[in-house]
C-alpha cells in the first residue's frame, strides 16, 4: 500500500477546530496520531478502526475519545482518505 493522502470535509474541519479549542493536550496528540496512521494504512491502528455498516455502507470510523467519533470515506482509485466528520458519535441525533 501506497501513502494515503488525507482530505477533510468543511464539515471535519469545524469539528476539528472545535476539538482543538476544547481538548486538552492528549486528544490532540491523539487526534494528530490517528491522522498519521491514516496517511499510512486508513484500516487498521488506534481508535478501533470499523467499518461501517447499513445507511453509513462504505464508511469507515475511530474513536477519538469516548464521546467522539472520526468517520471517514477511504477512495483506493485516488489513494485518499476524505474525512466526513470527527465531532460526536455517528448515530447521534
Amino acid at each position: 500500500m501506497g501513502r494515503y493522502s488525507v482530505t477533510f470535509s468543511d464539515r471535519a474541519k469545524k469539528d476539528l477546530s472545535f476539538l482543538h479549542k476544547s481538548g486538552g493536550k492528549s486528544l490532540v496528540k491523539r487526534i494528530e496520531r490517528i491522522f498519521e496512521e491514516l496517511g499510512e494504512n486508513p484500516y487498521s491502528g488506534i481508535g478501533k478502526p470499523e467499518q461501517l455498516k447499513n445507511n453509513l455502507s462504505g464508511l469507515w470510523s475511530r474513536r477519538i475519545d469516548k464521546k467522539h467519533r472520526l468517520v471517514y470515506q477511504i477512495i483506493e482509485q485516488t489513494v485518499t482518505v476524505f474525512v466526513i466528520a470527527a465531532k460526536g458519535h455517528y448515530d447521534d441525533k
